[in-house]
This record gives C-alpha cells, sequence and structure tokens, in this order.
C-alpha cells in the first residue's frame, strides 16, 4: 500500500486517480464554473491523505481552488471499494465566506438552517 500525506507530497498526490477524476469533476461542474468562473486552477498546497492499494483505499485532502471569479478549498473524502472510488463528499468552501457548494448528489448549495421562530 502506498500513503501520500501533506507537504512535500503533492506531486504524489496530484498524479493520484482519485485526485485527477476529483478535479476534473470540480472543472466539469456548471455550479463549480459558476462559482469560481473558468479555468478553474488548483493551488499546490495539500492537506490530507490519499492511501490506495489494488482493490480498496481511502482519500480524504483538502486542496486550494480559484478561478477568475473567486477562490476557496476543495475538500474530498471517498472510498475505493472493488478497484473503484465512490466520493462521500466533493465540496467547495469559498474564501469570500459564502454557503459551501456540494457536488456529491442533487444538493445544489448547502442551506444554512432556517430560525423556526421566523414565520411568513
Amino acid at each position: 500500500m502506498v500513503a501520500i500525506l501533506g507537504g512535500g507530497a503533492f506531486v504524489l498526490a496530484k498524479s493520484a486517480d482519485v485526485y485527477q477524476d476529483a478535479v476534473a469533476m470540480v472543472k466539469e461542474d456548471p455550479r463549480a464554473i459558476e462559482l469560481l468562473g473558468e479555468p478553474i486552477e488548483t493551488g499546490w498546497q495539500f492537506r490530507g491523505n490519499i492511501t490506495t492499494g489494488d482493490q480498496g483505499g481511502e482519500a480524504e485532502f483538502t486542496v486550494p481552488v480559484s478561478g477568475p471569479k473567486g477562490s476557496g478549498e476543495l475538500e474530498v473524502e471517498a472510498e475505493k471499494v472493488d478497484g473503484e472510488w465512490k466520493y462521500e463528499r466533493i465540496r467547495i468552501y469559498p474564501d469570500d465566506g459564502g454557503l459551501p457548494l456540494d457536488l456529491v448528489g442533487d444538493s445544489q448549495v448547502l442551506e444554512e438552517p432556517s430560525d423556526p421562530a421566523v414565520s411568513f
């Protein structure tokens, strides 16, 4: 098994299929393009780890992302089962403090909890 930890191992992490696939999904997602603009680029700082074997593995990492309209942190959590990565989380946290954008599942943007005391 190969384990990749943050810091100087970014070059190795960048070549991992889980990293490349997650970044490709972000670059092709219309919601991410709306948030960040095109082209979407990743920064050099990598925090987290990627552990992979023949059929299994885990990935949990954060990397900066930016485009002409904004920047943020891309957070990815995935598990490799039977040789295929299953993404549990691909989320962009905007640097401007806006609501996170969740790219896994059907949710467009994570909603702030509503105040039950407020009624219309």
